[in-house]
């Protein structure tokens, strides 16, 4: 995910933690971990997905993640979302 370089990083990280809920993952999946990537020119948002593969197929996943950019899409400063 990328930012507009002006974004509050606060605000973007309730909008995504506020989409992840929304995306009704499993209630015994792993908490999905956001990182920030910042540097002087760019500020990012990384947000990771998993789980045992026995049980969570790629694709269930990935369904997961569109979910998630769907429910950010047009939120604030976030410029670009890719899965």
């Amino acid at each position: 995910m990328e930012l507009e370089n002006d974004a509050n990083t606060n605000d973007v990280i309730v909008d995504i933690k506020d989409s992840v809920d929304k995306a009704d993952l499993p209630s015994d999946a792993e908490e999905p971990v956001v990182t920030e990537i910042s540097s002087d020119n760019e500020l990012m948002f990384n947000v990771l997905l998993y789980g045992e593969k026995d049980i969570y197929s790629q694709l269930y996943l990935v369904e997961k993640a569109r979910r998630i950019k769907s429910n950010l899409a047009g939120k604030g400063s976030i410029t670009t979302i890719d899965v």
